[in-house]
């Protein structure tokens, strides 16, 4: 097992979860929650991004909006960090996206709204790249795609905000 696999699942997870800022409104505590997710993205891209980056995932709030188990956890703190190969123009790209994001709703989030909303559709794919076809700690099977097929996604997403007529 595989700290770092383990936490780009978790990354995946937190994209997908995201989906529902195409929700019409967004309540004061929705927007809490948002900028507390995207402030644990950050955390976790750093994670596999930097070798000397710490994290701990036995948190009660991780594991209630994660549905991570006591298991998933003790295998988390048991597990070494060995053969993982970042993807360094993947991460990136997911931290940049993060950091424009966690920005956004740092300032006026109603405001850039629709700008949120799809930066995260073009984020949510980008993990992907660290799935390979092999079972999960989430899923059975994970969804694996290139590193040419999520950029090619996130840039279709980021044209898409700019034919809306959105400054990305």
């Amino acid at each position: 097992m595989n700290k770092k696999k383990i936490i780009c699942e978790l990354i995946y997870l937190g994209g997908v979860r995201e989906k529902r800022t195409q929700q019409k409104s967004w309540s004061k505590q929705m927007e809490q929650e948002l900028f507390e997710n995207v402030c644990l993205l950050e955390d976790w891209i750093s994670y596999i991004t930097f070798s000397d980056f710490q994290i701990n995932i036995n948190n009660s709030s991780i594991k209630k909006t994660y549905d991570i188990s006591d298991d998933i956890v003790n295998k988390f703190e048991n597990a070494k960090d060995n053969s993982f190969e970042p993807n360094d123009k993947v991460n990136l790209l997911m931290l940049q996206t993060i950091l424009q994001i966690k920005f956004l709703l740092k300032h006026k989030p109603k405001k850039y709204r629709q700008i949120v909303m799809y930066l995260f559709k073009a984020f949510h794919n980008l993990p992907k790249v660290y799935f390979k076809g092999e079972s999960g700690y989430f899923w059975e099977i994970l969804p694996e795609a290139s590193e040419k097929e999520v950029i090619d996604w996130y840039n279709g997403y980021i044209e898409s905000a700019k034919k809306a007529s959105l400054n990305i």
